[in-house]
Formats: C-alpha cells, sequence, structure tokens
C-alpha cells in the first residue's frame, strides 16, 4: 500500500527515533499486538495456549484497544485486546517496559471488568470468570518463571479458595526452564526476537507483516507512539520540576547571563506543552482518544485542551 506523510508535529529528531520505532515494532510492541489480535482466531489460539485447561472454543465478543470508563471522575481503561469467549472475560496487555505498579493495576482492571458486565440489580452470581494476563520481558516476580498464575486462597489453608472466579497471569518471555506448554514458550520467545517456531507463530509473523503495509495503521503508530513520548518527557519534566525551578532562582543570584540560559529551557519546556496541546487535540479529533482519555495521558486539564481546540480549529 502507497505511504502517506505521518500527521504529527514531531522535530526532526523526534521524528527519526519514531521512524526506528516503526520499523523494530514486532509483536512485542502493544500496539502492533493489539492490531494482529484483531483477528479472533489468531487471539483464540494464544489463549488456548495460555489456558489449556479451559478448552476454549468460541468468541463470543472481541473488542482490541477497548476503553472502559468507571464512575465520573475515576480513572479510565484502555486495555490492549479484551475478549469474552465461552462466558468468560479476558484482558491480555503486552507490556514491554515496567511500571512497578502491574500488581495493583490488573486489580483495576478486573474491577472494571466486573462493572461492565454486572448491570443494575442483577445478582453477583451472574459474575464470569475474568482473567487479567500481561505479558512482559520483565520477571516481576524474581523466580525465573515463564508464568505466574494467582488467584484467592484462605490465608492458613492453601486447599481452601475463595472461587471467586478471578485470575491474575503474567507472563514473563525471559523466564527459564520447562514450566509451561511448548507451543506457549514458542510464543514468548517469537516476542523476544526469535524465528517463528511453528505454524500459529508463523501465522502471527505474517499478520504482524501485513498490519505494517497499512498506511493508516502507521499513522495511527505515529500517534500512539509520539503521545508516549511526550508522556514520558513530562513525567521527566514533573519529577526534575523543584530541581528547575532551584536552578532558575540560582541563575537569578548568579547574573542576567545564567537566567537567560534558564529562561531558553523555560521557553523549551513551554513549546512542549503546546506540542502535547496539538498532540492531544489531534488525537482527539480522529477518535483515537477522549477528552477525558487525554487529559490524563498529556497531563492536561480537560479546560486547556477544550480551550486550545476552540482557538486553533
Amino acid at each position: 500500500m502507497r505511504n502517506t506523510t505521518v500527521t504529527i508535529t514531531a522535530s526532526e529528531e523526534d521524528q527519526k527515533i519514531l521512524d526506528q520505532h516503526w520499523e523494530k515494532a514486532g509483536i512485542g510492541n502493544d500496539y502492533i499486538f493489539s492490531c494482529v489480535m484483531r483477528k479472533e482466531g489468531i487471539f483464540l489460539q494464544l489463549m488456548q495456549r495460555i489456558f489449556p485447561e479451559l478448552h476454549l472454543s468460541k468468541v463470543e465478543k472481541h473488542s482490541p484497544q477497548m476503553t472502559f470508563y468507571g464512575p465520573a471522575g475515576s480513572k479510565s481503561v484502555r486495555y490492549d485486546v479484551y475478549s469474552e469467549i465461552d462466558g468468560r472475560v479476558f484482558d491480555v496487555e503486552m507490556q514491554l517496559a515496567t511500571r512497578k505498579n502491574e500488581p495493583k493495576r490488573t486489580r483495576y482492571y478486573q474491577c472494571l471488568m466486573d462493572e461492565q458486565v454486572l448491570h443494575q440489580g442483577e445478582d453477583y452470581a451472574r459474575l464470569p470468570d475474568s482473567y487479567v494476563v500481561m505479558i512482559s520481558p520483565q520477571d516481576l516476580f524474581h523466580q525465573g518463571r515463564h508464568m505466574y498464575r494467582f488467584r484467592n486462597y484462605e490465608q492458613t489453608d492453601r486447599n481452601l479458595e475463595l472461587r471467586d472466579g478471578t485470575t491474575k497471569v503474567f507472563l514473563n518471555t525471559t523466564g527459564k526452564g520447562n514450566d509451561i506448554l511448548p507451543e506457549l514458550k514458542n510464543f514468548l520467545n517469537l516476542i523476544n526476537g526469535d524465528e517463528p517456531a511453528d505454524e500459529f507463530c508463523e501465522e502471527v509473523e505474517k499478520e504482524v507483516w501485513a498490519t505494517k503495509q497499512d498506511a493508516e495503521t502507521r499513522r495511527n503508530f505515529m500517534d500512539f507512539e509520539y503521545a508516549k513520548m511526550l508522556a514520558e518527557i513530562d513525567a521527566r519534566e514533573k519529577g526534575h520540576r523543584e530541581g528547575m525551578e532551584q536552578g532558575l532562582e540560582e541563575g537569578r543570584k548568579e547574573g542576567w547571563e545564567e537566567g537567560r540560559k534558564e529562561g531558553r529551557k523555560e521557553g523549551r519546556k513551554e513549546g512542549r506543552k503546546e506540542a502535547r496541546l496539538e498532540m492531544a487535540a489531534s488525537l482527539i479529533r480522529d477518535e483515537i482518544l477522549t477528552l477525558s482519555d487525554a487529559s490524563s495521558r498529556f497531563s492536561l486539564s480537560e479546560k486547556e485542551i477544550s480551550d486550545w481546540i476552540r482557538k486553533n480549529g
């Protein structure tokens, strides 16, 4: 398919970084993973490899990149892949970098899943079994295993299970040993960059290739990656804000020249904020993010974004 120019505002240096991300992106990239897993058949095969004991057979609802909203003022969640299979609900997340909040993150994700499926007046018994799966090259629990599966048990009697229907699974692509089925290990190795070791992995690789031929997918990928880049920049700036303010004060004391240097730093900061506003507005117009999601992702108030959109169209 004919390539199109990426319609985001990025510096030449940032654009080179984004191009490199696109060239290297494989099934381990969360956006590419979501695109590939749009194919219900591929996703079902992956779930069958992770949960062979469930004998999964029929996908009833399937929504990659699905956003769930809780009560007003609460944090919304965008699932990489949300699916309902044989009366059970699944969320699968691809996460290359640890945020050190994964256990509580899975708790919140599972909570919102319950809120979506149980309607007012319905009995709690109607809640389906739910599974949150997080795939990462990080060994979050430092036991060297490929898979960690958590359910709720009585603290003094491990044979007594709460049976609330919740399961949290953490897959570590860099695990050691033979603690999982070879078919699942083949997929984890594919994420690590190994060659496809079976027909399913070959099918996944073909779908990755097909996905990356689509110009619209490339544009959305660039928007998605640039949004993350800006959010990371903003987080670093926020973490160093006190140091920057102290530097400004020292600059004033040391003289006009040093103050001017700090002023340039502040100018660059304002420029980054303008870029975040422009990116947020673009993603809202393209219906990739809601106003609430954009506000949270870019650390901007909804009023700032709305005012920018009204002013700039």
